[in-house]
């Protein structure tokens, strides 16, 4: 069973929000103190799986910990500089030069596949120029794949970085370039982040040491980023992005000691800090406290901390989980140990687009996952459970419902929903993002009351979920023209979330009147409806703009007809101006159509639909005229 750590260790501060559920975390994984080589030889570090690598400058040999032991790797093969990092895949780049510009030209590539190593030797792009540089940032892709790997690397007191390409273990110059020049001259511990995994992207931060701010590029300029907390002056600094957001991780606290936070970018606020350990400092000449981060999943990272010739340490920063249960989209959709991850937003706020099945129905929200699908994997998880009142309530009402700690689960249909829970104020809202009209229908004589159906589909806007809009809607009697004098009958219809082969699961999706049927009149509003199994809305035989909110249980139908028409008749040809279109309903022969400069959009066609831009037309119907606004 998975065991989630939400406890602070000595020297480890975490800053959170509200806390009715979790909320950021920052643990100490492991600290190691021993085996490390001098601040002086053993000046940069960076983390992988687990492992902390530095490499012993004087011996040519890397050092790695794990958190229980040493190990040394190449032995008299590794670099001669300070800096050393990785690629995405854990292939380790080492400086293979010291102090003068030759330290921007060569490095000593590790395989951590073979367990061997080589050097590569770099030109420069034009525009470049080698300087002193000790420190390196994470290359972005894999330097011994043929899609090769970018790092990006400066020199001290220069203002343009270099891209270095290298593919299949060599530099490759033609994919090599100078970024766009930075508005400072940096220092030889100035470090260059990829803010993606990819070796094409070009989207870097860029930590200067002596101002101690990151920046990027937007496109036109080199932009810093907001200045929060009490950053330090250190060399070293990562980024992640975690959900959808990006998080810096930079020195913090008394300058030059162990200290560092975690800042996220979309709040600029400081979410997680590990406060300066009492009494470690590095020798004074070498204060490097150097970072880097490794993404492990959409909600977790682990921070890495080589501290020179004091400690190298592992961390795991997490955002507060939540998962849902029941729709799986791969194996059992009821599985303690899988479900879909929502999306955090802030505090203890997530969202998620579902998409439910037939035969699931019903959703579960969880913080944790277990390891085992058993009976403990199940206690696990459901003393982490959150659900409504009831079991199997119904959930998709485009309303907040109230939420508390229990195992039961919450039944919304079959459809697409949009889903927030908030555990700060315990509400959970749930809307469909799309719905169908059944009943009616555009497609062929005879399919009307067909339970899949997506003849008419609407989506709501992602800011009013719950929110729809047919414009036009042919709501039709069987039988009958669009428009047709239908007598006494009328046209009959119904809301569904979703469709399928089966009726069972889209009845179970089904808005219609509360009093089973009910007609609707023209422009008025219709309030009267809810969630039910049987049941349809009734309406005059006609085209109508059809709006639905599910949020204020509304329905409003504004029946179409066009300037100078009247009601549309089976003899007469009549013109609908809808958003975006003109529509020809009924009988005609030939249409054109001009728009308010006199020019032809369409000029004695066959088509009954045309698509236009908003504005006044003129559309001729079998040699009468008619003008329309499309708005």
């Amino acid at each position: 069973m998975k065991k989630f750590k939400h406890i602070l260790v000595c020297g480890l501060a975490v800053v959170a929000s509200a806390v009715a559920a979790q909320a950021q975390t920052l643990t100490q994984d492991w600290k190691m103190t021993t085996g490390l080589p001098s601040a002086a030889e053993g000046r940069a570090g960076v983390g992988f799986e687990g492992k902390v690598y530095t490499n012993f400058k004087a011996n040519k040999s890397i050092v790695s910990f794990d958190g229980s032991k040493t190990e040394t790797l190449l032995s008299g093969k590794s670099g001669v500089g300070v800096g050393i990092s990785r690629d995405s895949k854990g292939n380790l780049i080492i400086v293979n030069g010291w102090a003068a510009a030759g330290s921007m030209k060569s490095f000593v590539l590790y395989n951590v596949a073979t367990k061997e190593s080589k050097t590569v030797n770099v030109t420069l792009p034009d525009g470049v120029t080698a300087a002193r540089m000790d420190f390196i940032g994470r290359a972005a892709g894999d330097v011994f794949s043929e899609e090769g790997a970018a790092l990006f690397i400066i020199g001290s007191g220069q203002s343009v970085a270099a891209k270095i390409f290298i593919a299949k273990g060599e530099y490759v110059a033609a994919k090599s370039k100078a970024l766009p020049k930075l508005p400072f001259t940096v220092d030889n511990m100035t470090i260059i982040q990829p803010l993606t995994e990819s070796p094409e992207s070009d989207d870097v931060a860029v930590r200067y040491r002596s101002n101690r701010d990151f920046y990027h590029y937007d496109g036109s300029k080199w932009v810093a980023y907001k200045r929060v907390g009490t950053v330090g002056t250190g060399g070293g600094g990562d980024v992640v992005t975690l959900n959808g957001r990006l998080f810096t991780i930079e020195q913090a606290g008394t300058d030059y000691r162990d200290g560092f936070q975690i800042v996220d970018r979309k709040t600029n606020t400081v979410v997680a800090a590990h406060e300066p350990t009492a009494g470690v400092v590095s020798n004074n000449s070498y204060p490097y406290t150097l970072l880097s981060v490794e993404k492990i999943d959409e909600y977790t990272a682990r921070v890495y901390q080589y501290h020179g010739g004091a400690f190298a340490a592992q961390y795991t920063f997490s955002l507060p989980k939540m998962y849902i249960l029941g729709q799986n989209e791969v194996g059992e959709a009821w599985n303690p140990t899988s479900g879909i991850a929502m999306t955090w937003e802030s505090g203890n706020v997530w969202s998620a687009t579902v998409t439910t099945a037939p035969g699931r129905e019903n959703l579960g929200f969880v913080s944790v996952l277990a390891e085992n699908n058993d009976e403990g994997g199940w206690t696990y998880v459901n003393g982490n459970r959150w659900g409504l009142e009831n079991d199997k309530q119904e959930g998709a009402l485009a309303e907040k419902l109230t939420v508390s700690k229990n195992s039961n689960s919450i039944n919304v249909g079959v459809g697409t929903f949009f889903i927030r829970m908030n555990l700060d104020d315990n509400t959970l809202y749930i809307a469909p993002t799309k719905l169908y009209v059944i009943g009616t229908s555009n497609k062929a004589e005879g399919h009307h009351w067909a339970s899949d159906d997506d003849s008419y589909m609407a989506e709501s806007n992602p800011e009013t979920p719950g929110v729809f809009t047919f414009d036009p809607i042919d709501l039709k009697v069987e039988g009958k023209a669009v428009g047709e004098e239908a007598e006494e009958d009328l046209a009959y219809f119904a809301f569904v979330t979703g469709i399928d082969a089966e009726w069972g699961p889209v009845n179970n999706s089904r808005w219609c009147p509360n009093n089973k049927d009910g007609e609707l009149t023209d422009n008025t509003d219709f309030t009267d409806f809810g969630k039910y199994y049987d049941g349809a809305f009734m309406i005059k035989n006609g085209a109508y703009k059809l709006t639905v909110d599910l949020t204020t249980k509304t329905v409003k139908a504004v029946y179409l007809t066009s300037s100078g028409v009247g009601q549309v008749g089976a003899e007469a040809a009549g013109v609908i101006a809808a958003d975006g279109q003109i529509r020809i309903v009924g009988d005609a022969a030939t249409v054109s159509v001009y728009n308010a400069a006199g020019q032809a959009v369409a000029i004695n066609s066959a088509e009954r639909t045309f698509a236009v831009a908003r504005g006044m037309y003129v559309v001729v119907v079998d040699g009468k005229a008619t003008k329309v606004v499309v708005r």
